[in-house]
């Protein structure tokens, strides 16, 4: 079974050794890593799922080209409730190893981001992340993730200058190398070691990836380049064999408002497993409809039974090698 290898890290050895370095507890990543990579090959689902990505907000500053937004609206735009952001974190504290602010928009784009911040403060957790444009984070924004500890900050840079500019506009390139320099010099002056500072782009070729790591290295922790994802429906199926998505159990998507998609790849909310609003997370993870979805996941069905995987992106022309 393919397991989530959609990336390809350019890190020196030294960042790597600084990331496991600072782990919460090396022990507890590395026991998470063996439950997120082996127990999908033995299709089984613990008793709460070991990550949870928590959308803040559907909405988006920015419409970038190759965003699966831009070929279809997202219904419904708005921003999660404090009470539900309470509730959940309340639930999965001390059982869900890691969480992510992701999902169909931009995390900041939310008005009470430093509240929720605020509110993760001392919260046990292996992991606490976001992936952001970053386009919006000002100073009071970049103070919150430092104070309430967050572990991981990944900032989507597409590319270099003129593609940047082109995928990420309004966006100037000299702006967010600006931004993302005064965050990691801000980081640094407070004497902390987190958020780590991961830098991801669209995959490049060879030339532009050894300008873009000059640029990018002084000032992050961690970079990335991503296969690019083809959500056209037009895109061609690449998938060569039928195989159980790991994901059903592996993590768990929850939007603003509380409703629970299959996986965090049905943007469309095709295949809904709960509503964290009138149910709990173990109740929607445990429930006939995830469980029931996972043994069709097992028989090889899941592109005929569900529309959402047969659209999927990580089966789709584009992502690497299927």
């Amino acid at each position: 079974m393919k397991i989530n290898h959609d990336f390809i890290r350019k890190s020196s050895f030294q960042k790597d050794l600084y990331r496991w370095r600072n782990q919460r507890s090396i022990l507890g990543y590395a026991r998470n890593r063996f439950n997120w990579h082996v127990l999908p090959r033995i299709y089984f689902a613990p008793a709460y799922p070991n990550h949870m990505d928590i959308e803040l907000s559907s909405r988006c500053n920015l419409k970038c080209p190759m965003c699966f937004r831009e070929h279809r609206e997202i219904p419904n735009q708005n921003s999660m409730s404090f009470d539900l952001f309470k509730r959940i974190i309340g639930e999965i504290e001390g059982k869900v190893y890691s969480i992510k602010f992701t999902g169909r928009g931009e995390p900041v784009m939310h008005r009470g981001f430093s509240k929720f911040m605020d509110h993760l403060k001392g919260k046990s957790f292996g992991e606490v992340a976001m992936i952001t444009n970053g386009q919006l984070l000002s100073e009071d924004k970049m103070q919150s993730m430092i104070d309430c500890a967050m572990d991981t900050v990944s900032f989507s840079i597409d590319g270099l200058k003129e593609d940047y500019e082109r995928i990420r506009a309004p966006g100037k390139y000299e702006d967010i190398i600006e931004r993302v320099a005064y965050f990691h010099a801000m980081r640094n002056r407070a004497g902390a070691k987190k958020p780590i500072i991961r830098i991801q782009s669209v995959m490049i070729n060879e030339t532009e990836q050894r300008e873009f790591l000059n640029i990018w290295e002084p000032i992050s922790d961690d970079i990335f380049f991503l296969h690019f994802k083809n959500y056209s429906a037009d895109a061609p199926n690449i998938q060569k064999r039928k195989y159980a998505c790991p994901m059903p159990v592996q993590r768990l998507m929850v939007h603003w408002n509380g409703t629970v998609p299959m996986c965090i790849n049905d943007e469309y909310e095709d295949a809904v497993m709960g509503d964290l609003n009138s149910q709990t997370v173990v109740d929607i993870w445990r429930g006939e409809t995830f469980r029931q979805a996972r043994k069709t996941h097992m028989r090889g069905e899941r592109t005929l039974a569900f529309k959402n995987c047969a659209k999927c992106p990580l089966t789709r022309e584009g992502h690497g090698d299927g």
